[in-house]
This record gives structure tokens, C-alpha cells and sequence, in this order.
């Protein structure tokens, strides 16, 4: 079995393993958050903001394939709540 890493997940996830997804929600929900109420006090802005993004990324028709996940979920964070 393949170690565990980012790409391995994300390709999981794109061939509709929700135990990738799982993994994934898990390991960056948190410092996602923690991320988005940086740039955007307001909690409840933040929670639907990375709730619409891990609903998008577990929708199989529209997996993002992101090979260093962080740099663009941040990005993406930065543009929903600018």
C-alpha cells in the first residue's frame, strides 16, 4: 500500500475513496479554520466557506486534482473571504 501522503489522497479522492476524503477533512479542516478566521473574523463566513470547498472537492465530476494542496486552498480561502 502507498504511504499516506497529499497526492495519494487526492487521487484516492478523485477515483471516489471517501475514506481519502475523510483523511483529508480531518487533517486540514483545522488549520484550515484556523486560516480563515484569520483573514475573516467572522466565524460562520469561514465555516461555509471550507464547507462549499470540501463539499466541491468530494463531488466526483468536479475533484480538484491539487498536488500541493495547501497554496491553492489558501488562495481560495483568501478570494471567498476578501
Amino acid at each position: 500500500m502507498e504511504k499516506l501522503t497529499d497526492k495519494y489522497l487526492w487521487k484516492s479522492l478523485k477515483e471516489g475513496d471517501l475514506n481519502a476524503f475523510a483523511v483529508l477533512f480531518e487533517t486540514y479542516y483545522p488549520l484550515l479554520h484556523s486560516y480563515g478566521l484569520k483573514i475573516s473574523k467572522n466565524e460562520a463566513l469561514t465555516e461555509g466557506s471550507l464547507q462549499d470547498f470540501f463539499y466541491t472537492s468530494m463531488k466526483k465530476e468536479k475533484i480538484l486534482v491539487i498536488w500541493k494542496p495547501l497554496r491553492p486552498i489558501y488562495l481560495l480561502l483568501i478570494n471567498v473571504l476578501s
